[in-house]
């Protein structure tokens, strides 16, 4: 089909009669027209048709002056062996007008069938021995006209009424393909094209929307509209000067590639045609611009075997700009744009084709903008306004940075510096009514700033660990604090205690060097519950504490309240020590300290404290005195916490009660008359961490209850 052009404005203009052809301000067309547009190097040619107010009667009969006039118009291409695509038009009523054709919803649909299979039934049989260059399309942009969902869907969730409607219009597509095919002749195999809703691309991948069963094999195409980059191609009046609206670029590629790919990875890849049988680009000034949409846009219709047509409806200078798609003069048969129409055929591959200039084409003159091209800056520097113009009546200036990182800049060319690096700013001359567009480069360099007076906060002092210490920093510049992705932190001297340093290495939007010393301590040393003792000595415990050089072990002394150096030990990984030659029965207390020599100065941890106690002397039980029930064992007084008294019953000694420390005997009671008991005592000394040391047992004393 390769490249398609459409006959707007004309046949479907939405009158009565046959003057209806030139109601909408186009001239009557003729064979001269269409024999231009095939010069130009087009192959199909889309020819909309209204065809409702050209019908009579409830069965819809098509008047035979309007049929005859359509065919007259269709042949013009069809004998220059182009490929025609027919279809009905502008006959997509608003549910709320007088007289309705058709509306697809459910509540219009079966009123609607009616006309549509009778007016189908009536062009295929006009058409029906026409070969496989004529092709119907069943309907033009079918949607809830009216409604707030008139063009847009959302295809992955459509609402209640557009669920309707996409169900409706594949009844609508069905019943039509079904009356074509019933026609016979060359009906029988005829390509259609089968649109969604609004023939746009969400109504073509929309849930629920389906191909029509088909008596045919690979006969059906889907039919789709993209009118893209919107802004672009039919962008409103109020907007018509802004680059978005005038110019195509990297966005609008982008778009227009997602489109191309999905209809590809939708349909095209599963062997099921599509022809983009609208699209188009109003015009504003900007034939540039166009000329770069119409080359791009046809080479992807090439890459992707994907016909696109081409909207032409002759307006040039209309008041609304979005609907200025003029390109063949119908007077003279001249191109108002011939270099829009190369590039088509540029990209489509297509040469020997005739596209003379219209008569009121002028070459336009080249403008040049002017200003500073390069500007050196330092980060933290303020906003700065480019220095570009362009002649007095030039195009509008816009403006792009290359890297928005280092500098953005506004539709006023105002640049916000960013950070450290180099961009480089497009300032575009948009074309207008007498310059081509025009282009100047503007290079930022912006250089790190310099920080002199950044400081590194007090870092407090660190406990070691047995690994390097690395702790986090802060780092100001005055009030505001510098992130971390700003710089590189590094340390020194910081796997032992003692002095390390941390130095931050600025980078990125900044530059300097600036370092911080911070103290790196010993852990203080932790207790075990673990003490043993005899009568003469204490063995206490606690966690070797990691760079550790030694440990002072200190004793308190109770009656001089002072704390005494009991042991130096000179050797980091000791965890215990053993005092000797002390008193039997006695509480102690004591503080274990570590320390560590570093840079020419001791380092010393805090100190743990550590209760411990040694074991009481062996109880001596002097006598035994009993009488008819009770015993009472009387024994020497001896340092301790308190005293625990057994008895043996039934062969095992049991704890029969304890005693204070200042108590010398103990009353057994509740025991049997005229029966031997052995008793035993031994004394006890509780430290002040709460751990019990028991001493020996007394001798075993016998006594006979009276």
């Amino acid at each position: 089909m390769g490249a398609g052009w459409i006959l707007g404005n004309s046949l479907d203009a939405t009158g009565t009669g046959l003057g209806s052809e030139t109601s909408w301000g186009n001239p009557k067309t003729t064979k001269e027209m269409i024999d231009a547009v095939h010069d130009a190097g087009f192959n199909t040619i889309r020819i909309p048709v209204s065809w409702g107010k050209h019908t009579s009667g409830s069965e819809y009969t098509i008047d035979s002056a309007w049929m005859a006039r359509v065919k007259e118009v269709v042949n013009y291409a069809y004998d220059d062996g182009m490929y025609v695509i027919l279809n009905i038009h502008h006959d997509n009523s608003n549910a709320k007008d007088k007289t309705i054709y058709y509306y697809p919803d459910s509540k219009h649909k079966e009123a609607s069938l009616k006309f549509l299979t009778s007016v189908w039934s009536q062009i295929s049989e006009e058409f029906k021995d026409y070969n496989d260059h004529l092709i119907f399309e069943t309907l033009n942009e079918p949607r809830l006209v009216g409604t707030n969902d008139e063009w847009w869907i959302d295809p992955n969730n459509p609402n209640a009424a557009a669920a309707d409607s996409i169900a409706t219009i594949n009844t609508f597509n069905q019943e039509i393909v079904d009356t074509i095919r019933a026609s016979g002749g060359n009906n029988s195999q005829r390509y259609i094209m089968c649109p969604g809703y609004a023939a746009s691309l969400n109504g073509a991948t929309a849930v629920g929307y389906k191909l029509p069963d088909d008596t045919a094999d690979n006969k059906l195409l889907v039919s789709v509209h993209a009118y893209n980059p919107y802004n672009l191609c039919l962008g409103d009046n109020s907007n018509i000067t802004s680059p978005t609206y005038t110019q195509f670029d990297d966005s609008g590629k982008k778009e227009l590639d997602n489109i191309f790919s999905t209809l590809n990875n939708k349909y095209m890849s599963k062997g099921i045609g599509v022809v983009i049988g609208e699209m188009g680009i109003s015009y504003k000034n900007n034939n540039e611009a166009r000329e770069q949409w119409a080359s791009y846009y046809y080479g992807l219709s090439k890459k992707y075997t994907i016909p696109c047509v081409l909207w032409d409806n002759n307006a040039k200078n209309g008041s609304l700009k979005s609907e200025n798609h003029w390109h063949l003069n119908r007077k003279n048969c001249k191109w108002g744009d011939p270099n829009v129409i190369q590039a088509i055929m540029n990209a489509m591959g297509v040469t020997n084709v005739s596209i003379p200039a219209d008569d009121d084409v002028v070459e336009k003159k080249t403008q040049t903008i002017s200003g500073t091209k390069t500007y050196t800056k330092t980060y933290g520097d303020k906003a700065f306004a480019l220095n570009a113009k362009t002649v007095s009546d030039g195009g509008a200036l816009s403006y792009k940075s290359s890297n928005e990182k280092v500098v953005t800049v506004d539709g006023k060319g105002n640049v916000t510096v960013k950070g450290a690096g180099t961009a480089k700013i497009t300032v575009t001359a948009s074309e207008n009514a007498a310059y081509k567009s025009a282009t100047m480069e503007v290079t930022v360099k912006v250089n790190a700033q310099q920080l002199t007076n950044a400081v590194i906060q007090s870092i407090a002092d660190q406990v070691y660990g047995g690994s390097a210490v690395k702790p986090k920093v802060t780092v100001k510049q005055g009030a505001k604090v510098i992130g971390s992705s700003n710089y590189d932190l590094t340390y020194t001297d910081n796997n032992k205690v003692g002095t390390a340093t941390a130095t931050v290495k600025f980078k990125g939007n900044y530059k300097g060097q600036i370092s911080a010393n911070f103290n790196i301590t010993l852990k203080t040393p932790a207790a075990v519950n673990k003490v043993s003792a005899t009568t003469a000595k204490t063995h206490i415990y606690w966690e070797a504490v990691p760079g550790a050089d030694g440990y002072k072990v200190y004793r308190y002394n109770s009656k001089t309240k002072k704390w005494k150096t009991a042991a130096t030990l000179r050797s980091g990984t000791v965890s215990d020590y053993v005092d000797s030659k002390l008193k039997a029965g006695e509480k102690y207390a004591y503080k274990v300290k570590a320390f560590a020599k570093s840079d020419g100065k001791t380092y010393w941890s805090g100190a743990v404290k550590i209760y411990a106690a040694t074991k009481p002397a062996k109880v001596s039980i002097k006598s035994v005195s009993a009488s008819k029930t009770s015993i009472r064992p009387i024994w020497k007084s001896t340092k301790c916490s308190g005293y625990e008294v057994y008895i043996l019953k039934n062969g095992k000694y049991t704890l029969a009660g304890t005693a204070s420390a200042s108590d010398t005997s103990f009353k057994i009671t509740g025991l049997k008359s005229k029966t031997t008991y052995k008793v035993k005592v031994r004394a006890y000394v509780t430290d002040k961490a709460g751990r019990s040391y028991k001493g020996t047992f007394s001798t075993a004393k016998s006594v006979k209850t009276k």
